[in-house]
């Protein structure tokens, strides 16, 4: 069945494509780094801080990855400055008790655990 054509132009009779909802879902982009583990623990070291915040920093990272967050999402989740979380991922800043208890209750960890997944993050790459 052809569509119908009005005024020169022609007709579809299948719905727009903007109204069209997929029952997959989207597939999520991965979070973009601007720094490799690597240079986050150089970076830590260069500015005299302590290696646990670069743990801290590839941990909370590894916790992204797996959920597909953003810091944008990260920080709607967390209550967290999206500014601050990205100072704490560059390695700028160090977390407080308060703020890296509030990103593990979002990302679904308990604070010892983000714990334990920053000393095993940072073990890795030391020893990679």
């Amino acid at each position: 069945m052809k569509p119908k054509e009005r005024r020169g132009r022609r007709v579809s009779c299948s719905p727009p494509v903007d109204s069209f909802v997929s029952p997959f879902p989207r597939a999520r982009r991965r979070p973009v780094f601007e720094l490799t583990p690597q240079q986050v623990i150089e970076h830590c070291r260069r500015n005299g801080h302590c290696l646990s915040c670069a743990g801290q920093a590839l941990a909370l990272r590894a916790c992204m990855e797996r959920l597909g967050w953003s810091i944008s999402e990260l920080a709607e989740h967390s209550g967290v400055s999206r500014s601050h979380l990205s100072e704490i991922l560059m390695v700028k800043t160090s977390a407080s008790l308060d703020v890296l208890d509030a990103l593990a209750a979002s990302v679904g960890l308990q604070f010892f655990e983000l714990c334990l997944l920053a000393a095993f993050c940072l073990r890795s790459e030391l020893s990679g």
